[in-house]
């Protein structure tokens, strides 16, 4: 959760004005985009503004906005390639206050037109498509391999993310997985280009295996663990930071509460219950990925639901060639602890719904909120 300040608060939940519909607040965005060539303030020009930040399957935070700037003048910039920092907040009693969200990047621009108006809608993208490109890290062509050994998720995490020049925050709490230290773990260990000298492999699947992104690479080392990677707010770099929810394996106190009957009130709230999908997860580790067979015996984690799995049963199969036999003794461990890692992140969708409030500044991704709605005790 957000820490604001106790003026913004009470501006957002109108303090001393009992009755008063959230209407009468006065909004404080304040749009400003940078670019080579300069900054262009367009706060003024700013007709309306749509932001989406949300976690994907891959645990790893997704950004989007669509900004509407008023351009009759026909004097907006090229903000192609830019990017911007939303401040989003209140008038307050001692003037505007708000918070940053994190970084987004201009990727496309508009020119919308209609009898009444004449608009430029600049969209955004978030940091994590910087983490789509393929990582291409050393000059040793045509392997671009690397190896790790005996180095812990969350330190290879960091490296990979710093070698695209982006920040990881080195505040986490430990969920007994990010520090655990990984006996083995490569990277782009199944390309294989041929060179002329060389001819066409055997194998025609190590000659079509793609370069891994960042994203990739990442995404395999965030399902050792129970976190998520989240883009952080206020920064002057991109930055991330690994968030723990603590729902994962057991309850918590919520960060923020709504109400039906005062402040801060919801407007609606639909809640909606899901039954665990996938239930039975099995991941199959110990696999020679350049050959595509398994080692024998398979080596095969599971995690299972067993109430969802009685009323519905779902299946999901995943590869986890990181976990091996040699030099690991707690390999089944590490291979029960992948599936279980699985299994939680589809249990977070056990609960869900829709609130709709007036604007607050202070919930963040994976806060627990809870709803107490006075007509329905």
């Amino acid at each position: 959760m957000r820490t604001i300040t106790s003026t913004l608060l009470n501006a957002q939940l109108l303090v001393g004005c009992t009755g008063v519909p959230a209407g009468f607040r006065v909004p404080y965005i304040e749009t400003v985009f940078y670019s080579i060539g300069g900054s262009y303030d367009y706060s003024a020009r700013r007709l309306f503004t749509t932001y989406t930040l949300e976690l994907s399957e891959t645990a790893i935070s997704k950004g989007s906005m669509t900004i509407y700037l008023l351009n009759d003048d026909n004097l907006v910039e090229d903000l192609t390639g830019s990017y911007i920092d939303l401040y989003i907040g209140d008038i307050t009693s001692v003037g505007p206050e708000g918070r940053k969200l994190p970084r987004m990047y201009v990727k496309s621009q508009n020119r919308v037109s209609s009898p009444n108006s004449f608009m430029v809608s600049v969209e955004c993208v978030g940091q994590e498509d910087i983490l789509k490109q393929p990582y291409i890290f050393n000059t040793d062509a045509p392997y671009h391999y690397s190896h790790w050994a005996d180095s812990s998720p969350g330190g290879i995490i960091g490296a990979v993310l710093q070698h695209n020049d982006i920040y990881l925050s080195t505040f986490y709490n430990d969920d007994g997985q990010i520090d655990k230290q990984l006996s083995d773990f490569e990277i782009n260990k199944t390309l294989r280009i041929p060179t002329v000298e060389e001819g066409v492999p055997q194998s025609a699947y190590s000659l079509l295996s793609p370069h891994e992104t960042y994203e990739d690479v990442i995404v395999r080392l965030l399902w050792f663990t129970y976190q998520y990677l989240i883009a952080m707010e206020g920064q002057t770099k991109p930055w991330y930071k690994f968030v723990y929810p603590a729902t994962v394996k057991g309850d918590r106190v919520p960060d923020l509460t709504y109400y039906s009957y005062k402040d801060p009130i919801f407007y609606e709230f639909q809640h909606r219950t899901n039954l665990t999908d996938p239930n039975n997860i099995l991941v199959y580790c110990d696999i020679d990925y350049e050959l595509g067979i398994f080692n024998s015996p398979l080596l095969i984690g599971n995690a299972k639901d067993d109430d969802a799995y009685a009323k519905h049963p779902k299946v999901d199969i995943r590869w986890a060639g990181a976990v091996k036999r040699v030099g690991n003794d707690n390999a089944q461990a590490d291979a029960d602890t992948r599936a279980n890692v699985v299994l939680s992140r589809s249990k977070m969708n056990n609960h869900g719904g829709i609130l709709i409030i007036p604007h607050d500044m202070r919930p963040e991704l994976l806060d627990l909120v809870e709803v107490l709605d006075g007509r329905n005790v």
